[in-house]
């Protein structure tokens, strides 16, 4: 005889509690499938009011005089409210896992399932991330070209090392042929376990990148290796051996400049006593000038100003001496201050006579004048920029002349020294510089909303594309609310003038700006039009995501995404679908109002229409 189970209020409540602690335990790893639990949990709970409502539990939960585990039906549902946005998430997440598989192209795959893992870890979602990592190192090993197999696989690397398994990063790396790559992944490791206050396994990994230098045959490439190492060192605050590492480069400016990093970090970090300790064993005099700069500059920016001033005062390279004395003008934010920093300024401009190099004598100048600028000293800023045009002037090679000058004429035009930018002007002879000059002086007028002069200006520009790029840049820098019917018109200029240059990247970059300053100012159809007159498939699809961008930006998400769909490549479509997903995720749209829930079935739908192209494809 069969016997048959009997089901009742209590044969129901205890399956509620079973679902329940299956919930519990779903809820470190799988959202989706905790809140299922939980909702079918009180489900069950519910039915047995409906179904059971004389029964003694009956009333209880009517009353909510009951628990399962240590939670009342009250602290269930607020669990389920808390745990909806992470699976919603977490759904999103699975949907855009699904879209990266769709996509053909090997390394692009490995790319964007790489991004999506270290997505699955912020989400506290460890096993999953791991799992995703680990289907784009395999698929990595599916590339037939060694370079790009081994840039793939180090780049899987960091995400592992991203994600906290440090040692699945470490295995990669007997996969790489070539050195640098190793050595790139090995100190990046090293810099993770600094980071993590594991210093021994760090220094092991450090040691055994030194030790594949001697593999290296190639000069340049060994000493690239080496500047790697003692910047990585210096990012890990082993400065010591930084700087010893930095040492073993023959090379003297490539030694130079790696101890000049090594220095930048030291200062960057805030270690004073360091500093000065290391300072004693620099041979190099102009190394241990930079250091003294970089140390007056982040002393005045910590307001520690008659310090900066004394460490400043006993710079040996006048150069870097003068310019650390408008350092420390420019941190003086208190106008009311404007005579001390004044008094540096002036400080820094009597050592101007005293600096061989011409470029350089300008390059003080300049800078004394900006900071003259910031006090509102315009007579000051005048005569400065006047005496570094006239050094300008004696140069003798043409193309230094030009250069300089193109130089003081933007920091005239920035410095609210238009007469003076018109002088500099007509000293250009090269036709190239001189545009460029019109291009400058025009977006400035068109900043100061003196738009229809600055629309003169351009005309005057002989060469096309020149000529419609500068047309460009008035319009993006004019304020965005002002001639709006003028700069409609300078678009269609545009868009007309591109249909009779030879067609190439050049036409198709100048159309693509166009199209944005269409999108822009609202005139989205146009931008659309203009976007199909791209030649290049690159370049559209390009333009198309810019597009999407916009959209997104201003709120319309929707409208963002079909315009993704007009991606023409599939492996791009795809990818940019994922890159939208990931901006959503990590909420880098800041004016916009959707969110994951409003882009889940957007995402869904689009999957499916991928994957049944790639069915009939």
């Amino acid at each position: 005889m069969v016997k048959r189970r009997r089901i009742n209020a209590n044969y129901t409540f205890i399956q509620a509690y079973n679902l329940y602690r299956k919930a519990e335990k779903a809820e470190s790893s799988d959202y989706i499938r905790a809140l299922n639990l939980y909702q079918q949990a009180l489900a069950s709970l519910d039915s047995i009011l409906e179904r059971f409502p004389e029964s003694s539990l009956a009333l209880q939960i009517a009353q909510r005089k009951y628990r399962l585990g240590v939670s009342t039906y009250s602290g269930i549902l607020r669990r389920i409210e808390g745990l909806r946005q992470k699976a919603w998430r977490q759904e999103l997440l699975e949907i855009l896992h699904d879209c990266a598989r769709n996509i053909r192209q090997i390394d692009l795959c490995c790319e964007k399932l790489g991004d999506i893992a270290k997505l699955f870890s912020m989400n506290n979602q460890k096993a999953r991330a791991v799992t995703v990592v680990s289907e784009a190192a395999d698929r990595a090993e599916m590339l037939a070209e060694s370079e790009l197999r081994s840039h793939t696989l180090s780049s899987l690397a960091v995400k592992y090392a991203d994600i906290g398994e440090y040692e699945r990063a470490l295995t990669l790396s007997v996969y790489f042929p070539d050195c640098l790559d190793q050595i790139r992944l090995l100190t990046r490791l090293g810099l993770v376990y600094f980071d993590g206050k594991m210093r021994e396994r760090a220094q092991q990994l450090f040691i055994s990148a030194i030790d594949l230098v001697e593999r290296i045959v190639d000069t340049d490439t060994r000493m690239t290796a080496v500047a790697w190492i003692a910047y990585k060192l210096a990012e890990s605050c082993e400065y010591y051996w930084a700087f010893e590492v930095a040492e073993s480069i023959s090379e003297p400016e490539m030694k130079l400049a790696v101890m000049h990093q090594i220095v930048e970090h030291l200062i960057g970090s805030g270690k004073y006593l360091n500093t000065a300790e290391i300072a004693k064993k620099i041979e190099n005099s102009q190394i241990r000038a930079e250091l003294a700069v970089s140390l007056v500059m982040k002393q005045a920016a910590e307001g520690f100003f008659s310090q900066a001033r004394e460490a400043a005062a006993g710079i040996t390279v006048t150069l870097l001496r003068a310019r650390a004395f408008i350092a420390i003008a420019g941190e003086y934010k208190d106008r009311s201050l404007w005579h001390v920093a004044g008094d540096l300024i002036n400080d820094a401009v009597k050592l101007v006579d005293s600096i061989p190099d011409v470029p350089a004598r300008i390059l003080v100048l300049t800078q004394a004048a900006s900071g003259f600028h910031r006090f509102m000293q315009a007579d000051m800023v005048r005569e400065l920029l006047q005496r570094a045009f006239n050094l300008s002037l004696t140069l003798p090679v043409e193309q230094q002349r030009n250069d300089l000058a193109t130089f003081l004429l933007k920091n005239s035009l920035d410095l609210n020294q238009m007469e003076l930018a018109s002088e500099m002007f007509a000293t250009l002879k090269d036709v190239s510089f001189k545009n460029q000059a019109v291009v400058e002086i025009a977006a400035r007028h068109a900043l100061l909303d003196n738009f229809l002069h600055a629309r003169s200006l351009i005309s005057q520009i002989a060469d096309q594309a020149c000529r419609l790029r500068g047309y460009l840049r008035i319009v993006a820098s004019n304020p965005a609310n002002r001639n709006y019917r003028v700069k409609l018109e300078i678009l269609n200029e545009v868009a007309t003038g591109v249909s009779s240059m030879t067609p190439g990247d050049l036409a198709d970059r100048i159309m693509s700006e166009c199209a944005l300053l269409f999108a822009k100012s609202e005139r989205f159809h146009l931008a659309l039009q203009l976007q199909e007159r791209i030649l290049s498939d690159a370049n559209r699809d390009e333009l198309l995501w810019r597009l999407a961008e916009v959209k997104c930006s201003s709120g319309f998400l929707e409208e963002g995404v079909e315009v993704v769909r007009l991606v023409t490549d599939q492996n791009r479509r795809i990818a940019r679908m994922i890159e939208l997903g990931i901006k959503i995720f990590n909420e880098e749209y800041e004016k916009a109002a959707f969110t994951v829930s409003d882009f889940l079935p957007i995402a869904f739908s689009f999957w499916l229409d991928e994957k049944e192209k790639l069915a009939t494809g």
